[in-house]
């Protein structure tokens, strides 16, 4: 995110919503003004999103007093900083939502192909095996951990797997897509595709899912481009 603050000025000057550079503090303290940390239930983000669109209103999350005061005039010559806040564009938080979304709709659509009538079992009856649901469920809520930062390939949002089948070259494959230079959307699809194709590793189903994802690269030069150093690695796995 970025910052935003009120100055005040001599004989009157000042400026009013002007942009803070976060090169303006220690090093130790701009990790903490360039980012905000959601911790509210998905529900309330939503709720944010639809107040923020319909008001017309940017989201804000006011600076701690205290550090305003430390470091009120070390932004703007001659001026003091007595307001500051950071600003939080409400299609971060959209595409926040839309992910959850998104890694919902996959995880019944997956568990219907597996049986169509889960939906409709009854109460303490297992229509799926409990492993199954879980390798489906790590895959595709646990597995995306990376994606929650808001579209940003270059997000430092730390990552902590939740697919215990997936062998670490995937795992490392996984974050070197998220470091590249994707688009959003083509980094979720072959986000997913290759975790599927880890968990299914010294299986009989690996080769259909590699199969898949070189005809989804295959589509693309540059998909095609980012997996070329790693064709050696997907291929041995397939002895």
């Amino acid at each position: 995110v970025t910052s935003k603050g009120h100055f005040s000025g001599a004989f009157g000057s000042g400026l009013r919503n002007a942009d803070i550079p976060s090169n303006c503090f220690p090093k130790e303290f701009r990790k903490n003004l360039t980012t905000v940390s959601l911790t509210a239930p998905i529900a309330e983000v939503e709720s944010l999103v639809m107040s923020s669109s319909k008001k017309g209103k940017l989201l804000q999350q006011p600076w701690d007093a205290n550090f305003v005061a430390m470091f009120s005039n070390k932004v703007y010559e001659h001026m003091v900083c007595v307001q500051a806040w950071k600003v939080i564009p409400s299609t971060k938080l959209e595409g926040i939502v839309d992910i959850v979304k998104t890694k919902i709709l996959n995880f019944v659509l997956e568990i219907e192909v597996i049986n169509p009538e889960a939906g409709e079992a009854e109460l303490n009856s297992s229509p799926i095996p409990q492993d199954k649901v879980s390798q489906i469920f790590n895959i595709n809520i646990s597995g995306n951990v990376g994606n929650l930062a808001s579209g940003n390939n270059h997000s430092n949002v730390k990552q902590n797997y939740g697919v215990s089948e997936i062998p670490k070259e995937f795992i490392q494959l996984i974050q070197d897509l998220k470091q590249s230079k994707l688009e959003n959307e083509i980094v979720l699809e072959l986000q997913k595709k290759i975790e599927r194709l880890g968990s299914v590793v010294r299986t009989s189903e690996y080769k259909v899912q590699y199969n898949e994802l070189i005809s989804f690269a295959s589509d693309s030069v540059t998909v095609l481009g980012f997996l070329a150093p790693y064709f050696v690695m997907l291929t041995s796995f397939l002895a």
